[in-house]
């Protein structure tokens, strides 16, 4: 499955929603509230906006022990609502696909999904070489096979809309590409070993 034909279906506008970035806060809390089962994202830009994030400001200013004291810190509360997932049952995974030589972007948030991994998250690595019929991949999140919510970016990896989608083919869809994705990456420890 090409994640191209799944992008097609998705744009097809039914049971749409578009958000501005607080709406998607918002929609992503409440999702999250109803999940069931699973519990999945898939993040493709090489450098998100990390303004403000005490972590990220440390390591660009190239304090890399200060960065990664910071950055344990930081992400407490994610690893609290990740462990509070896995102890309901509920599948958390993320598929980051990545562009070699990796930035140091890459390389910091690497360190953070170290410690995702420890609470129990399933994270998965997937270089973009060769994946030349997934060109339209997207940054998205998906709860069970409820609803995937689509999230758009400008060129500096600010987050400026979100799409909302419930129709369960749609969904069922995404869901698809991302297990035939997760068939060609390697979980993050095998990465990181490599």
């Amino acid at each position: 499955m090409q994640w191209k034909p799944y992008h097609a279906k998705m744009n097809q506008r039914s049971h749409e929603q578009k958000l501005t970035p607080e709406e998607f806060h918002n929609a992503y809390s409440d999702a999250a509230k109803e999940l069931r089962r699973h519990s999945w994202k898939v993040e493709v830009l090489q450098f998100y906006d990390e303004e403000g994030d005490p972590s990220w400001q440390k390591m660009i200013k190239g304090d890399w022990d200060g960065a990664l004291n910071s950055l344990t810190e930081a992400v407490q509360e994610d690893l609290r609502e990740i462990q509070d997932l896995r102890r309901d049952g509920i599948r958390v995974s993320r598929l980051r696909i990545i562009e070699r030589p990796l930035s140091d972007y890459l390389r910091w948030e690497l360190e953070s999904y170290k410690l995702s991994a420890s609470a129990g998250e399933e994270i998965f690595i997937l270089d973009k070489a060769g994946m030349a019929e997934e060109a339209h991949l997207q940054d998205l999140v998906g709860f069970d096979e409820n609803e995937v919510i689509l999230l758009n970016y400008d060129a500096a990896g600010k987050l400026t809309s979100a799409v909302r989608i419930s129709d369960t083919k749609c969904v069922r869809n995404a869901l698809e590409a991302y297990d035939h994705l997760l068939s060609r990456a390697v979980p993050l420890d095998d990465f990181m070993r490599a």
